[in-house]
């Protein structure tokens, strides 16, 4: 019965997952053989946990849940041979720190970050791990590109976490620099989470998922301010546009192998 019962589960996520602008019950329901209330039943319990989502429409797609099984996987097989060059010719040409991050389970997460090779300057290393999602230009690149309903509830989430109100919270003003990163295609944080240092990301787009990355350069505030922000902002989106493409490519040339 169990295993019966997942596989419905399974017929219904392949047929929203085959539909391109979403589908709805009655649809769904004619594809698996199912009766129609049966169908619907199943879809809606998929939303319950975020691997649908249903729309105004009422037809149904694919939801975020799934994004944060798939996202892990695909960047831990690209890593080494995908990412890391894009890094470190970011880091080289800046030569400032570059970081990676994504997008996982409501969160942002830097996973990489690469200090310029061979410099003895001294430089800024973000660390690893999550990011504040209103502060950090590597949560704010991606964000800006997401669901709003989305972000407001993991920016709930967070908040609720960290002992923090949640009441007539993001301001405004936050979706307010959302749209202008959108417009402009990276995000900044100023001393937003350390005075004296800066850092600049652009989101990293990969379709089906969208912006579920981003990359970027931290570094001193006034060596980063000494260039022009403008052209910093150029190399970082250059850099996020390779990031893609790569992922893309090398996402292609996998699924094209035999066996």
């Amino acid at each position: 019965m169990t295993s019966n019962l997942l596989g419905r589960y399974h017929q219904v996520l392949t047929t929203v997952a085959g539909a391109d602008n979403g589908i709805a019950a009655a649809a769904i329901a004619e594809a698996v053989n199912l009766p129609r209330s049966t169908a619907h039943r199943l879809a809606l319990a998929l939303c319950e946990v975020g691997y649908l989502q249903q729309q105004e429409s009422l037809s149904f797609v694919l939801g975020s849940a799934l994004d944060d099984i798939l996202i892990p996987r695909l960047f831990n097989a690209q890593r080494s041979h995908t990412i890391l060059p894009v890094l470190l010719s970011l880091a080289s040409e800046l030569k400032e720190t570059s970081f990676f991050a994504r997008r996982h389970c409501g969160r942002i997460e830097i996973v990489d970050a690469l200090p310029v090779p061979g410099s003895q300057q001294s430089y800024i290393y973000p660390g690893l791990g999550d990011r504040p999602l209103d502060k950090c230009s590597s949560s704010k690149a991606i964000l800006a590109f997401c669901e709003e309903r989305d972000v407001d509830a993991w920016l709930s989430a967070a908040r609720q976490e960290a002992g923090l109100p949640t009441s007539e919270y993001p301001a405004e003003s936050f979706w307010t620099e959302l749209a202008g990163v959108r417009d402009a295609g990276y995000a900044i944080c100023d001393g937003e989470i350390d005075e004296g240092v800066i850092s600049i990301a652009s989101p990293v787009f990969v379709e089906p998922f969208g912006a579920i990355y981003s990359i970027g350069v931290t570094g001193p505030t006034a060596r980063l301010k000494a260039q022009r922000i403008e052209d910093v902002a150029d190399h970082v989106r250059a850099a996020a546009k390779t990031a893609a493409a790569r992922l893309v490519a090398n996402a292609a040339t996998k699924g094209s192998k035999p066996g």
